[in-house]
């Protein structure tokens, strides 16, 4: 079967090839044939806007050591989705003489999701706030933190997603 130049196929009539290299062919109104060259030229990237991101990339996790009794978490939420604040919690691991005092989270919005109802979420980033007790003699620490959201837009929702950090406290 020879190359078909679409250029010129588009004219007058769409043809597509089948088994057999036998050609169906279509005739084509105006609209109909801009829309398939739209599609043909332009598809990849729209298709790709609707495919879910990487759970890396919808929600990116950052966590930082402030001063000598503060952790500072920080989770980015990705354009059209949303992260569950009751799902998003935080433990201390290698951690002798270090326990978590309290955890400060934003307030988030309330949405009515169709996987569990009236829920708080966030949608925006999220800074939160872990200050410790620790003893003297304590070295560090490992964060695990948890958390879980969805894609609003494609309507589906990532698994819990657990994410560790290492700290070395600065001597006191």
């Amino acid at each position: 079967m020879e190359p078909v130049n679409l250029t010129d196929r588009m004219r007058d009539s769409f043809q597509f090839p089948t088994i057999g290299e036998s050609l169906i062919t279509f005739n084509l109104s105006q609209t109909f044939r801009l829309w398939a060259l739209t599609i043909l030229l332009g598809a990849g990237p729209s298709l790709a806007a609707d495919q879910p991101l990487p759970p890396d990339e919808a929600f990116r996790f950052n966590a930082t050591l402030k001063g000598k009794d503060t952790v500072v978490a920080t989770i980015v939420v990705a354009k059209n989705h949303y992260l569950y604040k009751d799902k998003t919690r935080f433990a201390l691991k290698n951690a002798n003489g270090v326990q978590i005092k309290d955890v400060l989270m934003p307030i988030g919005e309330m949405k009515n999701d169709p996987f569990v109802g009236m829920v708080e979420v966030y949608k925006v980033p999220i800074s939160v706030t872990i200050r410790l007790e620790r003893s003297p003699k304590a070295k560090g620490l490992t964060l695990h933190a948890t958390y879980q959201g969805c894609n609003e837009k494609l309507g589906i929702c990532y698994p819990p997603t657990s994410k560790t950090m290492d700290f070395a406290f600065p001597d006191r």
